[in-house]
């Protein structure tokens, strides 16, 4: 017992908490291309530089920011978005993955092989405030800027195809958890968490639209692979949450087992389970209010797929668009 008192006060003594403008010199209320390139090189060099237990809190402004970020083996970490992160609008100078301006562009943040890993704000939503009308209520916000990726409606696919940087993807993550963000305009899916074991995503918001927040029009639609919380692992929960957007809104991908989506708030193109190849086990979706959204429950299969011990239950659509007369 004293040896592990000793060791406890040990690794406690040496856990830090880093600000992002103090400790890395994070730039605040510029949206110049060389404050936002700085800013991105910045959290790839705080993300080198946190240890186990490590803090790093991004406090309050807007830091315009460079996609590119990234961060690997990331052991009992956590970050506090307490301000706002607003994605570059200069795609002409977003990193890519191939030379030359048609190469495959990098994601906004992506993480690999972490464990006990959170990333929170320490504000909490306002009470009564989830739903299609709750507005930030101040915790952190990532805002996408997605009409800059999405370009004209009925052209801008053309354009790009689903060449597009997610907000945040974590490769190979172990007790994972994001609580009280905002996620805002995605210019793709707006996340894709893969987890060998345990994931939470709780008190979160997505929104995804161009001009309607009620009905989800042609010209929204045109917004399309703006994808919500899509999930691939085993024993993972999603509750409190609110998607509003025009691809899938809640989505359980391939080799996922052991799923709870519940107490939520969905309009987009469903409650979805897929595409799936190989399979999907124990899913259930409850609890979930769909305000006009265009799909409601949403299965899709590729090849000889199979979908296993789902449940539907307490699901409310309220004028889905694809069936209104």
């Amino acid at each position: 017992m004293l040896l592990f008192v000793v060791l406890s006060l040990f690794v406690s003594s040496h856990a830090k908490t880093f600000d992002f403008i103090k400790d890395f010199n994070g730039i605040i209320g510029d949206d110049s291309l060389a404050t936002s390139q700085h800013n991105g090189a910045a959290f790839n060099t705080s993300f080198n530089t946190l240890k186990p237990n490590d803090i790093l809190i991004i406090p309050t402004g807007n830091f315009y920011t460079m996609g590119g970020i990234i961060g690997r083996n990331l052991h009992n970490i956590t970050i506090s978005l307490d301000g706002t992160l607003t994605l570059s609008k200069d795609k002409k100078h977003w990193p890519r993955l191939g030379p030359g301006d048609k190469g495959q562009v990098m994601e906004f943040m992506h993480f690999y092989n972490v464990t006990d890993f959170t990333i929170t704000s320490s504000q909490l939503p306002t009470a009564g405030a989830r739903g299609q009308n709750a507005g930030n209520n101040g915790i952190g916000l990532i805002e996408g800027n997605g009409p800059t990726w999405w370009g004209i409606p009925g052209v801008g696919y053309l354009e790009l195809g689903e060449n597009r940087p997610r907000l945040l993807n974590i490769e190979s993550g172990k007790n994972i958890k994001i609580e009280r963000i905002f996620f805002k305009d995605p210019p793709y899916w707006t996340t894709h968490i893969h987890t060998d074991n345990h994931l939470e995503i709780a008190d979160c918001k997505i929104e995804a639209w161009r001009i309607s927040h009620d009905t989800h029009t042609i010209i929204d639609l045109s917004a399309f692979n703006t994808d919500g919380f899509d999930v691939t692992g085993d024993d993972i929960w999603i509750h409190d949450c609110t998607v509003w957007n025009q691809d899938d809104s809640f989505c359980v991908k391939d080799n996922t087992n052991n799923v709870v989506i519940e107490n939520i708030n969905a309009s987009g193109l469903g409650l979805t389970i897929g595409s799936i190849a190989s399979s999907v086990n124990n899913i259930t979706f409850r609890n979930a209010n769909m305000y006009h959204t265009y799909k409601g429950i949403y299965m899709k299969f590729r090849g000889n797929g199979v979908i296993s011990n789902v449940l539907y239950e307490n699901i409310i659509m309220d004028e889905p668009e694809q069936y209104r007369k």
